[in-house]
């Protein structure tokens, strides 16, 4: 993983956006963060706002087992 986007989990998703309510620019940083985690090249976005509550719930695992995972 780059060392910015090692950065920018820490220090900007975690304290700014993460258990916020997922819409607008909360909702931007958890694609960035989901695309980030997943290794992935371009943000997979959803069509539908009733899936943006799994979305997070399932970036935020991904979040705390990368956590886990950089403290060992």
């Amino acid at each position: 993983m780059r060392a910015d986007y090692k950065e920018w989990l820490l220090n900007e998703f975690a304290t700014k956006f993460m258990g916020r309510t997922v819409r607008g620019d909360v909702l931007n940083a958890y694609y960035k963060a989901e695309m980030i985690l997943k290794g992935r090249h371009a943000v997979q976005k959803r069509s539908c706002g009733c899936q943006y509550g799994s979305m997070a719930r399932a970036v935020d695992k991904l979040y705390n087992d990368w956590i886990d995972n950089v403290k060992k």
